[in-house]
């Protein structure tokens, strides 16, 4: 297959979203499978709004590169981010390549190969004295850790445990559970769990909502404002959600006073009450 691989552009990033719901499906489905209700939402409350963040935060940064596969009639098949951090305390700097993808119909070509190593070549010319990159111990990582340590990356066995928490925990710390011991639906709308006075509000399910609606609250996972997680439960009554949004925007996003002052004053008035956001 005849294929060719250039730095990404701003303009790529609807394509490399799309691309990414391909790719990652099944190890997504994967994770969720092992995670469980309510991990699975509570962890990521919609992968589509992962995969815009994902995408939209390598293009940004500028200390990211981004590679994108071209196929012979100029299709995008793939893409790679890596970035080299800085040296901290008690470690050196290091390359890490933060993100891989191939099209699920070009998978077996090379494709995937082939952007590991322009990555792995690049962090090298960087300087990084060491690469690294993540991925899972499932099965639907499989193919993926094939891949790596075909190319002579060293697995490090690390063990990731996930526990729910102040959103989905009783009174005592411990997670809530319906009377057959199992742990509360996140995405029913009529699940109703209480820890003495606290009220559990469920997230929805952000798939399910209006186009519209979604794009609000997908704006807030990838801008961290307004506050995601209230945008997703607001979203409950999507006549809350615009009352809020429009305040929002009117608020702080136009107006006669210059954003970044507000911002300030936004800032300053969260340390006073330490809300800690």
């Amino acid at each position: 297959m005849v294929r060719t691989l250039r730095p990404a552009r701003s303009d790529d990033a609807p394509a490399l979203v799309d691309l990414a719901g391909r790719a990652w499906a099944d190890v997504e489905a994967s994770i969720d499978a092992i995670l469980g209700s309510p991990l699975d939402r509570l962890a990521t409350p919609s992968w589509p709004a992962h995969h815009q963040a994902v995408v939209h935060g390598v293009l940004e940064d500028p200390a990211a590169s981004v590679v994108v596969a071209e196929d012979a009639r100029a299709v995008i098949t793939g893409f790679v981010a890596s970035r080299v951090h800085p040296a901290s305390a008690g470690m050196s700097a290091y390359g890490e390549v933060v993100a891989i993808a191939v099209d699920p119909g070009a998978r077996g070509s090379g494709t995937g190969r082939d952007l590991l190593d322009r990555a792995v070549a690049e962090l090298r010319a960087a300087g990084a004295p060491v690469i690294m990159l993540e991925t899972g111990g499932d099965e639907g990582h499989a193919p993926a850790r094939a891949l790596y340590e075909s190319a002579g990356f060293r697995r490090l066995p690390i063990a990731q445990y996930w526990l729910p928490g102040a959103s989905a925990q009783d009174a005592d710390g411990r997670p809530r559970t319906s009377g057959d011991g199992r742990a509360p639906p996140v995405s029913s709308r009529d699940a109703t769990w209480e820890a003495g006075s606290m009220p559990y509000i469920s997230y929805p399910d952000l798939d399910s909502l209006d186009p519209g609606d979604r794009e609000i609250v997908e704006y807030g996972r990838t801008h961290s404002t307004p506050r995601p997680e209230s945008q997703a439960i607001r979203a409950h009554v999507p006549a809350v959600l615009h009352a809020f949004t429009n305040a929002w925007r009117t608020t702080f996003l136009s107006g006669v006073l210059d954003h970044s002052i507000k911002e300030l004053c936004r800032v300053y008035v969260s340390k006073s009450i330490q809300c800690e956001y």
